[in-house]
């Protein structure tokens, strides 16, 4: 149950179960199609999904499952994601329901949507320049996203039947290095603290996502409206944006909950970090990024997902499990410590959690108990 102890002993028992009450009531919820009863002053919160490749991508699922358990999906207000958090972040804010998001990203390989434009020895060159190609910013790379542009076009928004999704936004970085933010009410670029509209329509989503995952010479960049864009990362506050959503949307004094999945691992090894010097010519932009920082308004969900890189896409059924479990976990930890879920207020989420790290002790069979569980549920 929500900690009521700071209110005063001389408060009436029956006044005390009163508080307990309305409190109950504001935080728990059933499934996802329940409605959230609010108080007087609904509390609401944006969000932010972190880049971070595939690990955002299935961490951030986990994320957004975690909310619609408990219903707090419904006191988000403006999400923003960026690079491989959009998938996750646009589902949402979208009308994509869990099932599907669940299954999508579980049987999608998302290598599988980039084509190779060269050949293997021409696209290892590449990875190798990434940290001069984040300074120079070549409109070209080794992999085009066509097909990745089609996919979230034709999953996240039904071929263009639904609508860009309601206080969504993602960022990206144009090549004068400024931040282009692109929301439900068009595009803009942010110049010296001047905002200057290129669009009053918002693009496709799947050409937003194209946008702010644009690898500079690893991903094409992708051309909208006269300015090439290039991965949201590189710009803003770096890995998980938080300041643009003031910037558009103006301060209105929510809390945000940020998901980050921090660095690669790989990028701790010396000798990597050694040859990205070397192939920068001693001129590469830095090899980590920024990470947000907790503070009073911003809570931050620190979730590290260990056994492959952010840009080995195609894994097998158990890894991407494992991610998405971790992701909800990781949630899970640090919502409640915020005092936004409890055992008392959301059972249905730590039942969950439960057989999630019921699944954890057997790695061959973690597949069909997770599935099983989430089944029971109506979530598979």
């Amino acid at each position: 149950m929500f900690n009521l102890r700071f209110l005063p002993e001389l408060v009436p028992a029956r006044l005390r179960e009163g508080f307990r009450s309305v409190f109950h009531r504001f935080f728990s919820s059933g499934d996802e199609q329940k409605p959230v009863v609010e108080l007087g002053i609904r509390k609401m919160f944006d969000a932010s999904l972190s880049s971070g490749g595939v690990k955002a991508n299935l961490g951030g699922t986990g994320f957004v499952l975690l909310l619609r358990v408990a219903g707090l999906d419904k006191l988000i207000d403006v999400v923003i994601a960026n690079s491989g958090g959009f998938v996750p972040g646009a589902c949402l804010k979208s009308e994509l329901n869990t099932k599907t998001m669940l299954h999508k990203v579980m049987y999608t390989d998302f290598g599988t949507l980039l084509t190779p434009k060269v050949g293997a020895l021409a696209r290892y060159w590449a990875l190798l320049r990434k940290q001069r190609f984040e300074l120079i910013l070549p409109a070209k790379g080794v992999y085009c996203s066509r097909s990745y542009t089609t996919f979230i076009n034709e999953v996240i928004s039904e071929g263009g039947q639904r609508p860009w999704p309601e206080r969504f936004m993602t960022v990206a970085t144009s090549k004068s290095g400024h931040m282009v933010a692109i929301a439900c009410d068009g595009i803009y670029k942010y110049v010296d603290g001047q905002r200057i509209m290129l669009s009053q329509t918002p693009p496709s989503l799947g050409d937003a996502a194209a946008a702010t995952a644009a690898v500079p010479g690893i991903i094409d960049s992708k051309d909208l409206y006269g300015e090439p864009l290039f991965d949201g990362v590189l710009t803003g506050d770096g890995r998980c944006q938080i300041n643009p959503i003031k910037q558009h949307y103006g301060d209105r004094g929510h809390k945000l909950i940020v998901f980050d999945v921090g660095e690669d691992g790989i990028k701790k090894s010396p000798w990597l970090r050694v040859l990205w010097n070397i192939f920068a010519l001693g001129r590469g932009a830095p090899v980590e990024s920024a990470h947000p920082v907790e503070s009073d308004n911003v809570i931050v969900v620190n979730c590290r997902i260990e056994g492959f890189h952010g840009l080995e896409f195609v894994l097998p059924l158990k890894y991407k499990w494992r991610a998405i479990i971790t992701g909800y976990l990781a949630t899970a930890r640090r919502l409640r410590k915020a005092g936004l879920i409890s055992v008392e207020t959301h059972p249905e989420v730590y039942e969950l959690a439960h057989e999630f790290r019921r699944a954890l002790m057997d790695e061959e069979t973690l597949p069909t108990v997770v599935e099983n569980a989430l089944a029971e549920r109506g979530l598979w």
